[in-house]
């Protein structure tokens, strides 16, 4: 596999492949997960709905594909019901569906895949969808139950009565993980999100699409979810618009627990009906929230908090709000409306910026704390409280409110937030020094690779966050095939994914050897190499990535790293 790449060095590999081979339903393939099935135009993803018996197998998206022809009900949706699910793998693999228009708003489980259980969707992008149905509408998934969604994202409308999401209208004790949509959503009834309906379990995700939910019944709407049971480094900025109560910049509801998160739209409730408005949580009803802030501003009727709107036997710790809140009856605080025998710890709001020197507009306000704008910038304002600024908080002090650490981007090492010039001279000040370690925080941070030194490869990640405010959470596709390299004895090589293991050839000791994380793999410099027999490497014209880390020895002669094929012409592929 790596094509008698004469050199010694320590290597690993990621390869995102795309093989073509010929099949009959689709574009190719068996349906399994050494050989799923190829997906390459609109005709063929319409062809699994019309295949329930399909609907348990391997699926992988190998071209961006419009599937604009398909309007009003005409696309058959990947299964149909709980008692019909999709209960396969579904790899997008980085690709695009686009344009895909489904409008029936009787209808239950509107999506692309309208039910799946116990199924994976990845590395999936759904673009310009326009979705109307009534209960489980999402751009992507309708219901999703015990199944999991990552790097998967969303744009344009969707719209529905109940459980209705800018990516999945129900996550049912699931997960969804690094995803993200940018819909607009707007709902009718109960449970309305912008990310998902409701949501079991949501880690690195975000939404950024306005949500609106006309019902004035109970609703339960939110920018990212609209209830939901574990929320980490997540969060929203669109505006939250809503009648009812359980209105949320984050959630609408929250009965579990949200960490590291945070939401910066505007919550604006009906000042005639809406109740437990909050900037992150309309309602947390014996839930969680830790380290996490709201800086939109929040307007309703009662129990109005800039934080949370109504915390019922709930728990706040170390939090914060600055937006304007107001309503038109009692209950409104700066940072909580109601608290109804529940708990605040070391949390704050901005009484300025508020408008409300009252933190907690009925019950106890223990544990709330009040300060000036500028009181809210310094750093020993929340140290003397116990807040953590080694991993959960950073904060450039007088310019800005505290930050989640993980909002920082890598580069971003000095005042005022951002990647900018302030940063490169900051840089440039450290610029080829060497014996970076642990005992100098690889020299104060800016050896970001932890290599030893300050190079070129550091210097790269500058230039790749320029001009970047604040970290955006990434879409994370899944590798193909990983060749980890880090056994310690024998002469298998394992494909950590796809099983395609590799054998060293020509190797007379062992070569296992201690690498800069783990064990890798050492070769003289002269005949070894690996070989992955029968393995048809990278075929076709579809993009993709391929990845070594290598340290080499040898002095004056090109190497091949890794390469495909044979010697004839336009057969072989080499880097």
């Amino acid at each position: 596999m790596f094509g008698r790449s004469f050199l010694g060095f320590s290597a690993a590999a990621v390869f995102m492949l795309s093989a073509i081979s010929l099949g009959a339903t689709y574009g190719g393939g068996s349906g399994t997960a050494e050989d799923p099935y190829q997906i390459w135009t609109a005709e063929q993803m319409n062809t699994i709905g019309a295949n329930s018996g399909d609907w348990d197998k391997h699926f992988k998206l190998m071209a961006d594909i419009d599937m604009s022809a398909y309007t009003g009900t005409q696309f058959n949706i990947i299964g149909k019901e709980i008692r019909y699910p999709f209960t396969g793998e579904f790899d997008g693999n980085g690709h695009v569906i686009r344009n895909l228009t489904y409008t029936a708003s009787e209808f239950d489980y509107v999506s692309v895949f309208g039910c799946v259980y116990k199924a994976s969707i990845k590395n999936l992008a759904i673009e310009n969808a326009n979705m109307t149905g009534d209960t489980f509408v999402g751009a992507l998934v309708g219901r999703s139950v015990f199944s999991t969604i990552m790097s998967c994202s969303s744009t344009g409308t969707v719209q529905g009565a109940t459980f209705v999401g800018g990516l999945v209208g129900e996550d049912d004790r699931g997960m969804i993980s690094f995803s993200r949509s940018k819909c607009s959503v707007n709902g009718s009834s109960s449970r309305v999100g912008g990310l998902a309906g409701a949501g079991s379990n949501i880690t690195k995700s975000y939404a950024t699409g306005r949500v609106v939910n006309s019902a004035f019944t109970e609703n339960y709407t939110g920018g990212l979810v609209g209830t939901g049971g574990t929320i980490d480094s997540c969060y929203a900025t669109g505006a939250v618009i809503g009648n009812g109560p359980f209105l949320g910049g984050l959630m609408g509801h929250n009965g579990g627990t949200v960490t590291a998160s945070f939401a910066t739209g505007s919550v604006s409730g009906s000042i005639l009906a809406s109740s437990s408005v909050g900037g992150l949580v309309g309602y947390n009803s014996g839930g969680t929230i830790n380290s996490s802030y709201a800086t939109g501003a929040v307007i309703g009727r009662s129990s109005i908090g800039g934080l949370v709107g109504a915390n019922s036997q709930g728990a706040i710790v170390t939090c914060y709000s600055v937006g304007a809140v107001s309503g038109s009856y009692p209950n409104i605080g700066g940072l909580v409306g109601g608290n109804n025998s529940g708990t605040i710890t070391s949390s704050f709001w901005d009484m300025q910026t508020s408008g409300k020197s009252i933190g907690v507009g009925d019950g106890s306000s223990q544990g709330a704390i009040g300060k000036l704008s500028q009181e809210m910038k310094i750093r020993s304002t929340f140290v003397d409280a116990g807040w953590d600024f080694t991993d959960s908080w950073a904060i450039c002090e007088e310019t800005n409110y505290p930050r989640l650490r993980w909002q920082i981007p890598a580069a971003d090492w000095v005042c005022p937030d951002g990647v900018n010039i302030e940063d490169l001279d900051y840089f440039s000040q450290h610029w080829l020094l060497t014996e970076c370690n642990l005992s100098n925080n690889f020299c104060e941070g800016i050896d970001i690779d932890t290599s030893g030194k300050v190079d070129l490869v550091d210097f790269a990640v500058v230039a790749e966050h320029w001009i970047e405010e604040s970290y955006v959470l990434p879409s994370l596709p899944s590798p193909i095939s990983w060749w980890k390299m880090d056994e310690t004895s024998g002469a298998i090589v394992s494909d950590s994914i796809s099983g395609y293991d590799g054998h060293t050839l020509n190797i007379a000791e062992n070569p296992w050897v201690t690498g800069q994380r783990n064990n890798a793999l050492k070769l003289d410099g002269v005949d070894d190499y690996v070989d992955v027999a029968g393995y048809a490497g990278i075929t076709g014209t579809a993009s993709r990535t391929c990845m070594a880390w290598i340290k080499a020895n040898s002095i004056g002669k090109e190497q091949t790293i890794m390469s495909w094929g044979n010697g004839a012409n336009g057969q072989k592929w080499m880097f």
